[in-house]
């Protein structure tokens, strides 16, 4: 800190990926720190609390025992390859060249897991909850129950507007959604 790393970095970054062909960059962090390199709010999602309450009540009756997840690693290319095959099937998704892909997918003190039933691939979670992608929304609630009880507690599941079947799903039983910025753009 106060060394001048980011100053010196920041302009490398935003040259380097305008020469791979980016016409727009995204990056979440403090909007007072990377305004200054031409990043702003932009976009909205909705944030539904998944609580203890969430769980016990609103859930109850939905089944997980058939839902587990698995760390993929670089190793497990089939695993790799079904997580980047279906990111790049979604509406919007991020630039992740395939020499870069697992630095990227573990980063951040986040990892990559494929979320499975019954030992089947049905999609991926990467940071916990933040990016959720499941090849069946009908399952959302047997995974977000699943996620709860893995991750230890609390979390908030975010969902852009133009998924709207999720949000029909998640909508009822969350314990409470809040409308907020997505990420900073530039």
């Amino acid at each position: 800190r106060g060394e001048g790393h980011m100053k010196a970095l920041m302009p490398m970054m935003i040259e380097s990926a305008r020469k791979r062909g980016m016409a727009m960059l995204v990056l979440g962090g403090n909007r007072q720190r990377y305004n200054y390199f031409g990043f702003d709010n932009a976009g909205i999602t909705h944030r539904f609390s998944i609580t203890g309450s969430t769980v016990r009540h609103a859930l109850a009756t939905v089944n997980d025992d058939d839902i587990s997840f698995s760390i993929v690693t670089g190793d497990k290319e089939d695993g790799v390859a079904f997580c980047r095959g279906l990111s790049e099937s979604q509406t919007v998704t991020g630039v992740r060249p395939q020499d870069e892909y697992m630095d990227i997918m573990h980063s951040w003190r986040s990892e990559l897991k494929l979320i499975l039933k019954d030992n089947e691939r049905i999609g991926y979670v990467f940071a916990r909850s933040g990016e959720l992608v499941l090849t069946d929304e009908s399952l959302l609630l047997q995974v977000v129950k699943k996620l709860y009880r893995e991750n230890g507690g609390d979390y908030t599941l975010s969902v852009p507007p133009y998924m709207t079947e999720r949000l029909r799903i998640i909508s009822p039983v969350a314990g409470g959604e809040t409308i907020g910025t997505v990420e900073m753009v530039n």
